[in-house]
């Protein structure tokens, strides 16, 4: 679980010219991220500054909270995990989620099921 906290919608932007002619431009939103400590399990007491790309005119988001969504996390072409940070509200977060994991992870069986398989 990864919760983003966003306190401007303020949108840092960097452009220049590659050595073929073509130009770039670089958007990020600074963002807090509240992570988990990896040694204690616990949430960290302070959030982390980070930086947010944003796709090239894509709104900034605004203040509030929000979750990385779960389609940020993808395969990329090397079959390595990857992560492309989209987010999502809590709500939004929420409802994907429940509805992924009623739809992937199998219930516990019944005590009936149980009898007959064992």
């Amino acid at each position: 679980m990864l919760v983003i906290e966003v306190e401007r919608a303020d949108v840092q932007e960097r452009t220049g010219t590659r050595d073929n002619g073509q130009p770039w431009k670089i958007r990020n939103q600074v963002v807090y991220a509240h992570m988990f400590d990896a040694e204690s399990g616990q949430l960290k007491r302070y959030p982390t500054e980070v930086k947010l790309r944003l796709v090239d005119d894509a709104k900034p988001y605004q203040p509030g909270f929000y979750m990385l969504s779960p389609t940020s996390i993808f395969s990329d072409r090397y079959d390595a995990l990857a992560v492309d940070a989209h987010l999502v509200t809590v709500e939004e977060y929420m409802k994907a989620t429940a509805m992924a994991i009623s739809q992937r992870i199998p219930k516990e069986p019944t005590q009936a099921q149980a009898k007959v398989a064992g």
